[in-house]
């Protein structure tokens, strides 16, 4: 079915063939199935490739086969899903983002919108490198001290104790607040629902922040954690919940289609409104109703400074004039 859903049939991006499915289900047309039945010999080249690849995928087929499933027996039922999160810190090549003794590293930077793993693993490592050796110059170069009037940061000792306290706080509270992997189920159930994270509708997605949990609230500070893997996990679920709001926040916003981000209400990219970015940040202050108060920007996506955004044959015709001209779908526009 992908030919008429994508130029490029089933060869289109995965995100395009999940967007495709969940297009077809709508219509009654799932479900969908994994079928490898006819690669279902004990010595078949498939099965033997799954078990020595490494990683997620023999500890997948070892759980299933603790629940009686067998992948290549009979077919399994394939749901569409989000792919990724198009986002992150802009940062600049030292790995400091826009928050003076705040670096980012990874997929946590807003670099590009490449799905291609393998870059994803290197950029992870040098980026990785690049944010702890910038961090550790710039403790030492604003010990506590103060630039145009805003404290950058503060490494005194009690400061520290703070912040350790902070971070351990849902193992040493005691109380009845919820375990981490409550508010991750709940924060799943409000997210990867088909018109919140593939086929966005305003309405849904609204839903949606109303009953993402913890919204406005310190989320952490309501966790409890039973053991330090528990805390690990508030913290990480924590983040989710941010990450949460930004995204449907982010998605309410964009008023249009592009890349893996497809509204709709919306379903063509719009180039002459948005190939710009969308730029957020917390208030000081909450609307007191749930949700923080959020500064929603948008900021024009400078093409003219990415080569891979132009007319290669104009910049080697003029390498000395600025690159110009208007680029339907530019990769480095994604949401």
């Amino acid at each position: 079915f992908m030919a008429s859903h994508h130029p490029d049939g089933d060869a289109a991006e995965v995100a395009y063939v999940v967007q495709a499915m969940a297009a077809e289900a709508e219509q009654g047309n799932g479900p969908f199935c994994l079928d490898l039945r006819a690669a279902s010999g004990e010595n078949s080249f498939l099965r033997m490739a799954f078990a020595r690849m490494g990683g997620f995928m023999p500890v997948n087929l070892e759980r299933l086969a603790e629940a009686g499933i067998d992948v290549f027996d009979e077919p399994q039922t394939w749901e569409p899903a989000i792919q990724t999160l198009r986002g992150g810190a802009r940062t600049d090549i030292d790995a400091a983002t826009d928050v003076p003794g705040l670096f980012a590293a990874g997929m946590a930077q807003a670099l590009d919108p490449g799905l291609f793993n393998g870059w994803s693993s290197m950029r992870a490592m040098w980026s990785g490198e690049r944010a702890g050796r910038s961090a550790a110059a710039f403790l030492r170069q604003h010990q506590p001290s103060h630039v145009a009037g805003t404290t950058l940061v503060d490494v005194s000792p009690r400061s520290v104790s703070s912040l350790a306290r902070r971070a351990l706080e849902p193992l040493t509270e005691l109380g009845a607040g919820p375990r981490p992997d409550e508010i991750l189920d709940q924060l799943q159930r409000a997210l990867f629902v088909r018109d919140v994270c593939l086929q966005k509708s305003p309405e849904a997605m609204e839903n949606a922040l109303d009953s993402v949990p913890g919204l406005g609230s310190d989320v952490l500070g309501q966790m409890r954690a039973a053991d330090p893997h528990d805390l690990v996990k508030a913290h990480e679920t924590a983040n989710m919940v941010r990450t949460a709001e930004l995204f449907l926040v982010g998605s309410l916003e964009r008023a249009e289609s592009r890349g893996d981000h497809r509204r709709a209400d919306h379903p063509h990219t719009d180039n002459d409104r948005w190939l710009r970015w969308i730029n957020q940040s917390a208030r000081a202050t909450s609307t007191g109703c749930g949700n923080p108060r959020l500064i929603v920007e948008t900021e024009e996506v400078p093409v003219g400074t990415y080569p891979h955004a132009v007319d290669a044959r104009a910049a080697d015709r003029s390498r000395a004039r600025p690159a110009s001209g208007a680029i339907a779908d530019v990769p480095g526009a994604q949401p």
